[in-house]
Order: C-alpha cells, then sequence, then structure tokens
C-alpha cells in the first residue's frame, strides 16, 4: 500500500512539473524589456550574431509610461557604439538642457548655488537664449539631452526586432520561478503571461535588467535578496511630465534652503519627444506607506512640499513647481534606494555562475542622470567582452568577466553621484542646519576625488 501511494504521488509530481509547456531554448534570456533590457540585447546580437537571444517583459504593451531621463555624452557615446542608427533616431528626438538655474524654492531663501556657478550658468544661458531668438541650434550644457523613457524604449523595441528579429522581444511575459538546469549548465525559466499557463523557457545565460525590484535577484535559488542589496536612502521621489507647459530648454533646480538639512530637492526640465512638455522630479525626506493611484501621490507631495504663498507671483519658482504637478496626468511615487561598496557591503557579482545583473537590477544610482548612462555602458562592456572571446556564444565565464570589469566604473560613478546628490541637502556655509543629509549612519560618502576609470567604448 505504501509502493503504491508513493508511485502515485511520484506520478502526480512528474505531471505538475510537466504540466508548463516547453518553449524552444533560448542562448541568451534577458529579463525586462526597458532601455537596458534591449540595449543589451542589440549589444549581445552585434557581438554574437549568432545567438539565440530572447527579451522578456512583463508589460503587455509598450504603452506610453515613465518619466523623461537626460542622457550624458557618455551614455549617448555607449549607445552609439551598441548601434549607430537607433542613436540617431533617438537623438533626432532629444532636446538639448540649454540653461541651468539653481535657485531657492521659496522667495526670500538662502542663495541656493555658489556665486560661480551663478555667474557661468547665466552666461551659457544668455548665449543659447540669443541662438533661440535667431532660431539657430543651442548648445547643450555638458553635451545633455533629455528623452522621454517611453521614446527611448519604443525606438530600441523597434530596432531589437530589426537585428535580432520578430520574436525576440516577448511581451506579457512575468517570470515566476528561476531554477538551475537539473541536466548540465543553464537555467530554467517559469513565465506567467496574463492568464494563460505557466510556460517554461531554458536558457544558457540569464542577463536580470529588470529594474531596482528585480524578479531576478528575487527569485534566484541562493543569493542576497534586494533587501540585503540596497540601501534605503531615507528619500521619496516623485516624478511626472506636465504636458503643454514649455521650460524654452530651461532646467531649473530648487532647494528647500529653509528647513536642511530635512529638504525638498526639485528639477524641471524638457521633456522631449513629440509633445513636448516639462519634466519634473521632486526628492523629499521619506513619506511612510505608497501611493495607490496618481491623485493619491499629488496629495502625498502636496502634504511635504511648501505652500505656496497666497502674493506668489506667477513666475515664482514654487508656482512654476506646483503648476507642472496638477498639470501631470500620471505621477509615479517611489522609495529612493541605491547600492553601495565596500568591505561591508554585499558582493557585486552575482551568486549564480550564468546569472549578471545590468542597469538598475545591479546598481541603482541617486536620479542625478547617470542611471541611463550606465545601464547603456553595461550593455557595451558585456557585448565588447562576448565579442573578444573566442566562444562567440555568451557563457558563465564572459559573464563573470563582464562583472570585473564594469565593477570599479560602477562604483567611482555611483559614490560620485550619491555624494554629489547630498550635496544639495546642505545648507551653505555659514548659515544653519549645516549638516548633510544622508540615508545611513555613519555619514554621508565623501566626494570621490579619485580618476574616473576610462571607458572609451569601440563600435561593436
Amino acid at each position: 500500500m505504501m509502493l503504491t501511494t508513493l508511485v502515485f504521488a511520484g506520478l502526480v509530481l512528474a505531471s505538475t512539473l510537466s504540466a508548463a509547456p516547453r518553449t524552444k531554448g533560448v542562448d541568451v534570456a534577458v529579463i525586462g524589456g526597458g532601455p537596458c533590457g534591449l540595449a543589451t540585447a542589440l549589444a549581445v546580437q552585434r557581438a554574437s550574431p549568432n545567438a539565440v537571444i530572447a527579451v522578456f517583459e512583463r508589460d503587455g504593451e509598450l504603452t506610453p509610461k515613465g518619466s523623461t531621463v537626460v542622457v550624458s555624452p557618455k551614455g549617448w557615446a555607449a549607445l552609439r557604439c551598441i548601434d549607430p542608427t537607433v542613436t540617431k533616431r533617438l537623438r533626432r528626438m532629444a532636446v538639448p538642457l540649454e540653461s541651468i538655474s539653481i535657485l531657492p524654492m521659496e522667495d526670500g531663501d538662502l542663495p541656493a548655488a555658489p556665486g560661480f556657478a551663478r555667474g557661468t550658468l547665466r552666461v551659457v544661458g544668455a548665449l543659447n537664449r540669443g541662438l533661440r531668438m535667431v532660431g539657430l541650434p543651442r548648445v547643450a550644457i555638458l553635451g545633455a539631452r533629455a528623452s522621454r523613457w517611453y521614446d527611448i524604449r519604443t525606438a530600441l523595441a523597434a530596432r531589437v526586432q530589426e537585428v535580432c528579429g520578430e520574436d525576440t522581444l516577448r511581451l506579457d511575459c512575468r517570470l515566476k520561478s528561476l531554477a538551475e538546469a537539473t541536466v548540465g549548465d543553464g537555467f530554467t525559466l517559469t513565465f506567467q503571461s496574463g492568464g494563460a499557463a505557466l510556460r517554461t523557457v531554458e536558457a544558457r545565460v540569464v542577463l536580470a535588467c529588470d529594474g531596482t525590484r528585480s524578479s531576478v535577484r528575487e527569485l534566484a535559488p541562493r543569493g542576497a535578496r534586494g533587501e540585503q542589496v540596497l540601501v534605503d536612502e531615507g528619500q521619496s521621489v516623485w516624478r511626472g511630465i506636465a504636458q503643454g507647459m514649455d521650460l524654452k530648454g530651461a532646467c531649473i533646480v530648487l532647494r528647500d534652503m529653509k528647513r536642511a538639512p530635512d529638504s525638498a530637492l526639485a528639477i524641471m526640465f524638457p521633456a522631449g519627444g513629440e509633445g513636448g512638455g516639462t519634466s519634473w522630479t521632486v526628492a523629499t525626506p521619506k513619506v511612510e506607506g505608497y501611493a495607490r493611484t496618481s491623485d493619491e501621490a499629488r496629495n502625498r507631495l502636496r502634504a511635504v512640499l511648501p505652500p505656496l504663498a497666497k502674493d506668489a507671483p506667477p513666475d515664482a519658482p514654487l508656482a512654476k513647481l506646483w503648476r507642472c504637478i496638477d498639470a501631470s496626468p500620471v505621477l509615479i511615487e517611489n522609495r529612493l534606494k541605491v547600492r553601495t561598496f565596500g568591505e561591508h557591503s554585499p558582493p557585486f557579482c552575482s551568486a549564480l555562475n550564468g546569472v549578471a545583473f545590468l542597469g538598475d537590477a545591479a546598481h541603482p544610482v541617486r536620479p542625478t542622470g547617470e542611471g541611463i548612462e550606465l545601464a547603456f555602458q553595461d550593455a557595451w562592456q558585456l557585448g565588447a567582452i562576448v565579442k573578444a572571446s573566442p566562444d562567440l556564444l555568451p557563457d558563465a565565464d564572459m559573464l563573470r568577466c563582464y562583472e570585473a570589469a564594469s565593477l570599479p566604473r560602477v562604483r567611482h560613478v555611483s559614490e560620485k553621484a550619491r555624494a554629489l546628490a547630498n550635496t544639495y541637502y546642505k545648507a551653505d556655509e555659514g548659515t544653519t542646519g549645516g549638516q548633510e543629509k544622508t540615508g545611513q549612519s555613519g555619514g554621508s560618502p565623501r566626494p570621490n576625488k579619485k580618476a574616473a576609470p576610462r571607458f572609451r567604448p569601440k563600435p561593436l
């Protein structure tokens, strides 16, 4: 009787495991169909033309969403070396930042930028205003151009279909499980598509490009989880795009100097794309809980921003910010989390041979513009290593080489961005409240004065 019961249980278990239909295996499974995952697929395909690549994205369709990102010259250079065609398409839609103003959030507040910075920024801004008046191309400050996240994603998705094949990007695929293959190397991944049955895919390597809340990290059979890897910076961040508002190429940074170090920081800049408008980001001390709707997020933001004075003029900085917030149909609210490096931090390398993390899944940074830059550099770095290897099919050893090569660059940029962002929560010398804002004990990181690791991408 016992033997019969065991046999029956084994048959039921085998039936359950085989219930999820299996699709043809792939060499590379990219988890996440955002800019990082799509750029990574292009880079690997360029380096390894015979590799079978699949990009699994949980969204059912590529609908407009997200905010605007500012791509630096280094980010454009990395993307251009991955695929010059898509880079040209995106740069045509991107808009330059023509001027930068660092202002106090409220009238009568303390100066928000040092004197030398104000003078330099005014000169460049005046030059671009003159060029705009006569209809000539403007100079992008620091070479930075703003693009909508959705535009970048859409252009990269179209290019992936052209280069890698129409069935490369697989939408409506939510990762449910990740396991090491029972026979040989590789991994078994299970996806849920809407209400359909589970579907299993075999992959030689897995590239996690699925953002800060990485499903790969949470579902991996071993390794540190998100709460062990990421540091809560004690900040809540809101983002949105105000349709119909035109700053004429200006980037406006607002600092709440009265409440330093527990102050808010706001940035408004051109949204880019055909729709135009103004993109904005507000960072404040952490607000407990999360918003479930855009209206709820708007109300939560209202509760922490300084109120607008009744006699405030329409062109007051805070008045402009409030108009942007009210004119935004969709608001995104997140908790600011970053990755730290050092002897007490979790290892940068993946705990699984054959799995690597890229972009925000590996190293989310402060919202100072380096996130998209690092993502494109990660994609190129991996592609360059694959291309330089005798075996052009990506394997676990190549992923380890990628991690070792990218760590110095990622650490330098991450620490620099974190130190820079924290300086905006510090009152000017000679004023009250001169303590820096930090999200962890031990104070803010000191600025990284070491030279940046050399990064000179070449076409793949």
